[in-house]
């Protein structure tokens, strides 16, 4: 099997490498040997990345798709996404290293003559470009070379085959994927009209290492091609102008912006080369348009993250945000310019909600002081001294509360010397076993009241459990949809088949008793439009269909759902919220279908 290794690269983004990487897989794929053939593709490629790509795929034949320059080399993506020259040398040495297992090598590019005669020298067949090729007939090149392969024809066939489908199929298009500037385009339109340069089904080049000497002849033009040709020639002169003034913005817009001086020089290029100000103004919104879809989608991202609860970052969603700037391209100053503003109002809007929480601690706290303050005083006045008990009950008061130990000190030590003083006039006025009877009666006067306490708190607790077992929370999902869960109370229950009951499955039995606590369950089974809506959301682990269920209808139940499938919709859903949902494990199922029944069946009745 041979393997075809495509290597694209496009930092301009001004080629379709995406249609042509498909046309030629197509051709391939429906051609009789297609099982002889490996197609990988690598795209957006560095120069940095080619000793890796080679060395990992060992291709047969070598395939690139992009830009070219002559001797100034393929254009390959640099490390912060712009322009890269790979120069001849460079790429035929490294060639040159893996001549052992390349057989071919098409080099799809303009200009690209050049490092097919460095290249010969390891390689076996190299194609290039002599020239500016329409980037319709390189296209039409490459699918008849490769259809060719596909049905078993030599190397030098398919080169013939490539440049007959060039005859076949292009329309005369004056778009070619080179990129130089007006004054080169002139002179090789010069060029072509005094010497009649081959056309364009001549321009791909075969070069074989064992025939380096051989060049193709110059073809002879009837007079009505070469009108032909000169009536295209005068087509690319047309759009020319449009061409360098773009190369011109492109090159001031490299640090994502115009000054006042580059707009000056704009202008005055505008008119040398006779455009109107609508075309001009028209390529330049062009070229700025991905700057400033760059710049909305990072600010886009700043205020989702800070809308979500984000701020202030953590250090991995700060490393991802940096990860992401990078990938678009943004500059220091492009991204103060956008982030000063959001993360100024964010930031303040922060340090408001702090101030607002920690007045709202601050206030609960001297709540709690008041609290045990008050109870500490009825303590005191009902028993003292304070008896372990007592204490203990202070303690745990205290702690319930959240007060430190020199904070209950300085409530306690005004309040004890206040009732000592008073304690002591007592002892001195009153005799010792009346005194101790006072402190009985003061002691179980407390105790009722801690039993009063008590009983408040377990009705309290009865009457939260009562009204936990009709909390409803609604959970919209947007579109007026919305989801219902209702809580369960804690509980304790019979879980199982009792032994000997017909039908009882082995993972039915023995009932034992399983404690549960308390939890929400969706009141009623997801409908299909609630999986609608949360399957519309962003992806977690895997994809889900939006419509899965045989039986249509917004408030069915849906089915013909995986668990994994079901896991996913929760995942989803739990990332939206910011809570945690789940499938209920058996006991939960159990226990909530049960309703407090014990009967053999959920039922009250048998």
């Amino acid at each position: 099997m041979k393997k075809i290794l495509i290597l694209a690269s496009n930092p301009r983004k001004d080629l379709n490498l995406d249609q042509e990487i498909r046309d030629l897989k197509g051709v391939i794929e429906g051609s009789r040997s297609r099982e002889q053939f490996e197609v990988v593709t690598e795209l957006a490629v560095r120069v940095n990345d080619l000793q890796e790509l080679m060395l990992k795929h060992e291709p047969q034949i070598l395939h690139f798709c992009g830009h070219g320059g002559g001797q100034e080399g393929l254009v390959f993506v640099s490390d912060d996404a712009k322009e890269q020259r790979l120069t001849t040398g460079a790429f035929s040495s490294l060639l040159s290293l893996c001549a052992r297992h390349v057989e071919c090598v098409l080099l799809n590019a303009c200009y690209s003559e050049v490092q097919a005669n460095a290249m010969i020298e390891y390689i076996n067949y190299v194609i290039g470009m002599s020239q500016t090729i329409q980037d319709n007939a390189a296209i039409a090149f490459s699918k008849g070379f490769y259809r060719a392969l596909g049905y078993d024809r030599p190397i030098e066939e398919a080169y013939k085959f490539g440049c007959n489908a060039i005859q076949l199929e292009i329309t005369g298009s004056s778009k070619v994927r080179s990129t130089a500037t007006d004054e080169q385009r002139k002179a090789n339109v010069v060029d072509v009209v005094n010497t009649i340069k081959i056309p364009e089904h001549l321009k791909p080049i075969l070069k074989q290492k064992v025939k380096l000497e051989q060049k193709l002849p110059a073809p002879t033009l009837s007079e009505e091609d070469r009108t032909a040709l000169q009536v295209e020639v005068a087509k690319s002169l047309e759009s020319s102008s449009a061409d360098q003034f773009r190369d011109r913005v492109r090159e001031f817009l490299a640090d994502h912006k115009l000054s006042a001086l580059e707009e000056i020089r704009l202008e005055r290029l505008r008119k040398d080369l006779d455009l109107s100000k609508g075309e001009a103004k028209q390529i330049v919104a062009e070229e700025q348009a991905p700057i400033e879809k760059a710049r909305d989608e990072y600010e886009e991202m700043l205020i989702g993250l800070i809308e979500a609860g984000h701020y202030p970052f953590n250090p991995e969603i700060s490393e991802e945000l940096q990860a992401h700037v990078r990938d678009l391209g943004l500059t220091e100053e492009e991204i103060q310019i956008v982030s000063e503003p959001i993360l100024a109002a964010a930031e303040q809007d922060y340090q408001e909600k702090s101030r607002v929480q920690e007045q709202s601690r601050q206030q609960e706290h001297q709540a709690n002081l008041q609290r045990y303050e008050q109870e500490f005083h009825r303590a005191i006045e009902g028993l003292y001294p304070i008896d372990t008990f007592v204490r203990d009950g202070l303690k745990a008061f205290q702690q319930s509360l959240g007060l430190n130990d020199g904070e209950v000190e300085q409530i306690e030590q005004p309040l004890i010397a206040i009732r000592e003083a008073a304690y002591q006039q007592e002892v001195a006025e009153e005799e010792l076993q009346r005194e101790r009877e006072a402190n009985r009666q003061q002691a179980l006067q407390f105790l009722l009241r801690q039993q009063e306490l008590a009983k408040q708190r377990q009705e309290e607790e009865r009457l939260r459990q009562e009204e936990a077992k009709a909390k409803l929370i609604i959970e919209d999902l947007g579109n007026g949809v919305t989801l219902e869960m209702v809580q369960i109370p804690a509980g304790t229950f019979l879980m199982g088949s009792p032994a000997g009951e017909s039908g009882r499955s082995n993972a039915e039995g023995p009932q034992h008793q399983v404690t549960v606590p308390s939890f929400l369950m969706g009141k009623f089974v997801v409908t299909q439009a609630q999986w609608r809506m949360v399957a519309g959301l962003p992806k977690v682990n895997r994809d889900l269909a939006l419509d899965p269920s045989k039986f249509k209808g917004t408030s069915r139940p849906v089915e013909n759902v995986s668990w994994e499938e079901a896991v996913e919709f929760f995942d989803r859903l739990s990332r939206k919220t910011d809570k945690t949902y789940r499938l209920p494990s058996e006991a939960e199922w159990e226990y909530a279908c049960r309703a407090g029944t014990t009967t053999r069946f959920h039922t009250k009745s048998e």
